[in-house]
């Protein structure tokens, strides 16, 4: 690798994504200069070659010229691709099974960036991304890596792999949510489907976050379920805790999501649905208090919200509706750190029978 120069990324590590990109933008520079090369996977993964992922933007960012190359696998009974599933130990018994294996290299003409291209390395990566599946002719897929590691995380937890394609290119367009988060997400959802079917009824996502049955809560569980199947899938699941963690583009959205939930699907707000959502966030809260808070909502003084009423109050008594947001989220985290912890005592567990084998 060093004879190489590899330019190794660290999946792990936040800041390794903006210090590879310092890296190879520098190294391009430098190949530019002395008629060299760079060679780069744009894709970030393996895949079966079915079809072309969403490209990263690292051989962009620099916008030097790029020279597009198709790889080709031509086989009758065997695929050498490597993706997620079989080890690489079975992929090269099962490639040593076959006479030989073929392998089509294809360079493209040197793609160089228009000056739209250089303003916005997405169009650059689009432009060289359509040639790619034009002379491979396969489609292209929204799927990024990041789709490929949920799916990974869904193998661990036995989660049908189908059921975890959200599509993170377009969750990241539509929400302020990192992968990590997404992931934390992933694990809730496997924990709250007792019955691993893939997706959580009425009752599983009610037990999961140790709550009450309410005609509240079921209403918004059907807001969840946008399919009105009686269940959600891992997609609606996240989109919907997305929306209500107030992580999309539009602010606003979660709080019209609240208020419809909580009785205002007629166009406004009782002083009684009113003091149910806010006890949902702080039961103890006296109802003094409440009517209070009521009055000072009601702009109009006509004894109900209207949604710009509530609006308002919510932005200005935000520490209600964080408190009703913590309550979920610490439910996702405790699931999440002892779906970690249980990870990480299999490892050790495999890594000291590994050694305990060696000393033998």
């Amino acid at each position: 690798m060093k004879a190489a120069q590899t330019i190794t990324v660290d999946r792990t590590n936040p800041d390794s994504r903006s210090i590879v990109a310092h890296k190879i933008t520098t190294r391009a520079k430098e190949a530019a200069a002395f008629h060299r090369q760079v060679l780069i996977f744009p894709e970030g993964t393996t895949t079966n070659g079915s079809c072309l992922m969403a490209f990263k933007g690292g051989p962009f960012y620099p916008m030097e010229p790029v020279q597009p190359v198709c790889f080709k696998y031509p086989h009758n009974h065997f695929n050498p691709c490597w993706v997620y599933g079989p080890s690489q130990a079975m992929v090269l018994a099962r490639m040593f099974t076959q006479f030989y294996n073929c392998m089509e290299v294809e360079y493209l003409p040197v793609h160089v960036p228009t000056e739209a291209e250089k303003a916005d390395w997405k169009l650059f990566a689009g432009a060289v991304r359509d040639k790619i599946a034009t002379a491979l002719s396969i489609p292209l897929s929204a799927s990024t890596l990041e789709d490929v590691r949920l799916c990974a995380t869904a193998q661990k937890m036995n989660i049908p792999i189908q059921d975890v394609t959200v599509g993170w290119s377009d969750v990241q367009k539509s929400f302020d949510i990192s992968f990590d988060d997404v992931q934390k997400h992933l694990v809730n959802f496997a924990t709250l489907d007792d019955n691993s079917s893939g997706s959580v009824d009425y009752k599983e996502f009610v037990k999961g976050f140790g709550l009450t049955e309410s005609p509240h809560l079921e209403s918004l569980f059907e807001m969840l379920d946008t399919e009105g199947h009686g269940e959600i899938n891992f997609k609606e699941y996240l989109y919907g805790f997305a929306l209500l963690n107030h992580k999309a583009e539009d602010p606003q959205a979660a709080l019209r999501v609240l208020f419809e939930t909580f009785g205002g699907k007629s166009g406004s707000l009782s002083s009684e649905e009113l003091s149910t959502m806010l006890r949902r966030a702080v039961p103890e809260l006296p109802s003094e208090t409440i009517q209070e808070l009521f009055t000072e909502a009601d702009c109009n003084q006509d004894g109900k919200l209207t949604v710009d009423e509530f609006i308002v109050f919510a932005k200005e008594h935000p520490e209600f509706f964080k408190t009703m947001e913590n309550r979920f989220q610490a439910v996702v985290d405790k699931n999440a750190a002892d779906f970690k912890e249980k990870e990480d005592a299999k490892k050790k567990a495999h890594d000291d029978a590994k050694e305990a084998k060696k000393q033998k």
